[in-house]
């Protein structure tokens, strides 16, 4: 049973009663996640196969971390430690399913145990691929009962668990790599965070109104807990990580699409400093240059050891406040050119999930927790795949194929 201190109005001292702490995921909660994939995880954790385990593992592709990072995306667990969240993004693809929280009430399962069932659960959705068509044996058999990497994302806030750093260590221990993002909502959290393998800061905008607007967060001091958490990760002794996300009409405006087969494609955003303003619907969007400009601060203030620039992922809308495909950037609008050489230099792209990679130029020493394999051809910024892997075999759906022929003939 889990306990909390209560004071005594009456006698004015404080005496220790056993109350029950409730559990996070309510039989509603568990109902919804459940009907969307997710595998729940005692009270409060949840796991998901993600479908780039599942192209992995059939050859089809890895995730961008396969291509940044040299992870083997069919060797990746999606989980979370706890399904709630401070914030409540408009571009989140979870559907705004989970709990909407600004601490941690509840109880607090065994991290053990956490992770004990976090991997049973996961290991079985393995296993139950087999048969898959285009299922590559090899690497079926390399992630039977073993589990190489694990995201702490997927759905929720996982730093909010009280328990965390119990439970990193227990995967460490195992040989899992870590890589957790957090909404930068909770600094204290940040603060105590022992060393993971990657460490995430999700700036989502560049001003106090942008955020607001954007991410919709629970905290009133939400901009002073944000600067705080950018402030904190900038002492951080291990490898960080800014995550932009772009959404189109909000955060950012880019460049005129270029369509595919055209002759001469139509010339990409080459910066998006130099964006220009520009009307929609009768409204001019506010002056994109001093945002970016205002990103470029904040990098200054955290200094991460690498930036990636991603498009927002629409998964279908549930409201009138929710977006839509307008709000999503393109890899031809010029994302891939997102910021100038400089400080920060173009790495890597992932053009499938409209991504780039920007990383610190410098001398900075590697330790332990770096990778010590130099980055393959294929996957350095510019190569002719993009970021897809040619070891494996590239598979596009009816309408893209459709495009693809059509510009074959148009040459």
């Amino acid at each position: 049973m889990h306990s909390a201190a209560r004071s005594d109005p009456a006698g004015g001292a404080t005496k220790s009663e056993a109350v029950e702490l409730p559990e996070q995921l309510t039989a509603r909660m568990r109902a919804n996640l459940g009907k969307e994939g997710y595998k729940l995880v005692g009270t409060h954790s949840a796991v998901k196969l993600c479908r780039w385990t599942r192209a992995a593992l059939r050859g089809r592709g890895g995730c961008y971390k396969h291509t940044f990072y040299g992870i083997m995306s069919y060797g990746c667990m999606e989980f979370t430690s706890s399904v709630a969240c401070a914030n409540r993004c408009l571009f989140c693809w979870r559907h705004h399913t989970n709990l909407a929280a600004a601490d941690w009430r509840w109880k607090q399962d065994d991290p053990k145990e956490v992770l004990r069932e976090a991997m049973q659960n996961h290991l079985q959705t393995i296993k139950e691929l087999k048969g898959l068509p285009g299922l590559r044996s090899d690497f079926f058999s390399q992630v039977q009962g073993r589990v190489l990497h694990c995201a702490l994302s997927l759905v929720g806030e996982p730093i909010m668990y009280p328990r965390l750093n119990e439970l990193v260590h227990l995967m460490h221990q195992q040989g899992i790599s870590t890589f957790l993002v957090t909404n930068a909502q909770h600094p204290d959290a940040l603060r105590a965070l022992d060393p993971v393998t990657q460490l995430y800061l999700s700036i989502d905008a560049a001003t106090e109104q942008d955020l607001k607007r954007l991410d919709r967060p629970i905290h009133r001091d939400y901009w002073a807990r944000f600067l705080q958490c950018v402030d904190i990760l900038r002492s951080k002794k291990q490898r960080t990580v800014f995550r932009l996300t772009l959404v189109h009409g909000y955060n950012c405006v880019l460049g005129p699409l270029e369509e595919e087969g055209a002759a001469e494609p139509a010339p990409p955003a080459n910066d998006l400093l130099n964006t220009c303003n520009r009307k929609r619907g009768g409204k001019r969007h506010k002056n994109v240059t001093s945002t970016f400009e205002g990103y470029a601060a904040l990098v200054r203030r955290g200094e991460p050891d690498l930036i990636e620039i991603k498009g927002m992922t629409f998964c279908g809308g549930l409201d009138k406040e929710s977006l839509s495909m307008k709000n999503v950037p393109r890899h031809q609008q010029g994302l891939c050119k997102a910021l100038p050489e400089g400080v920060y230099a173009l790495a890597s792209e992932h053009e499938h999930s409209c991504c780039v990679l920007l990383a610190l130029n410098g001398s900075r020493d590697f330790t332990g927790l770096d990778y010590c394999t130099v980055s393959p051809s294929w996957a350095v910024f510019g190569a002719e795949g993009r970021g897809f892997d040619p070891y494996q075999k590239r598979v596009f759906g009816k309408g893209r194929r459709r495009k693809l022929a059509q510009a074959e003939q148009a040459q």
